[in-house]
């Protein structure tokens, strides 16, 4: 949207075609690397890579896996935080969830997370089951590759929490939805847009809604087949 607006802000304008290709299908790679879909593929890969090394063996894997994992890792960092953000952002997700199985259930469909139902909504148990088959296992992996002993401390800490808010059935409520997620949005790109043709990639709409809405869902529109495009310098769709 910013290089859209601003052409003095768009980092890849002076980019030669073959740099902003390469750029682009990497982008594009590292954002589907974050679908959990992927996410067993991804880490058997990275695991494989670090061997039985004892050495810090960074130079030993390859560096767009390297980039996979990293934002991985960022991408479900709120284990790796205070035990207050961590819970802040647990009951915020908590808030997301709850909201698809209501529209899950007013469709009549299949519930994707039963534990975020409000007839079984359990937020200690699905945090330890996200710890324990995600979190944990990748923390240790990328921790064997760039040292992260604070992370994986804080991580520990938070899961010995929610361990014991399940022993001691203590479930704590989803953070409220805010007002303005009531609002369906989504962000397209403008083929109409004058000026200055800066390289505008339309990579994800997004459509955000509550549960009385019609439509609620993520649409990543930038595919693994758009890697092999090539984008003209000139042409302001790429």
């Amino acid at each position: 949207m910013l290089t859209r607006q601003n052409h003095q802000a768009n980092i890849f304008c002076n980019l030669e075609d073959s740099e902003w290709k390469s750029i682009r299908s990497t982008i594009i790679e590292l954002v589907l690397a974050t679908d959990i879909m992927q996410h067993t593929k991804i880490m058997a890969e990275f695991n494989s890579n670090l061997g039985a090394m004892e050495e810090w063996p960074l130079k030993e894997v390859p560096g767009l896996l390297l980039l996979k994992v990293l934002l991985k890792v960022a991408d479900v960092s709120n284990p790796g935080r205070p035990f207050e953000l961590c819970l802040t952002w647990a009951k915020r997700i908590a808030c997301e969830y709850v909201h698809q199985s209501d529209l899950e259930q007013k469709k009549e469909l299949p519930i994707t997370l039963p534990q975020f139902s409000r007839s079984s909504y359990d937020l200690p148990g699905a945090q330890l089951g996200f710890y324990n088959f995600l979190v944990k296992p990748m923390f240790s992996s990328f921790h064997s590759c760039v040292k992260i002993d604070n992370l994986r401390s804080l991580v520990e800490g938070n899961y010995a929490y929610w361990l014991k808010a399940k022993e001691d059935g203590i479930n704590h409520e989803p953070a409220p939805m805010n007002p303005d997620e009531s609002i369906i949005l989504s962000i397209d790109y403008d083929a109409s847009s004058q000026g200055p043709s800066p390289r505008n990639v339309p990579v994800i709409a997004v459509q955000s809604s509550t549960p009385d809405a019609q439509t609620s869902d993520v649409t990543l529109a930038a595919t693994a087949e758009d890697t092999s495009a090539e984008p003209s310098k000139n042409d302001p769709s790429h």
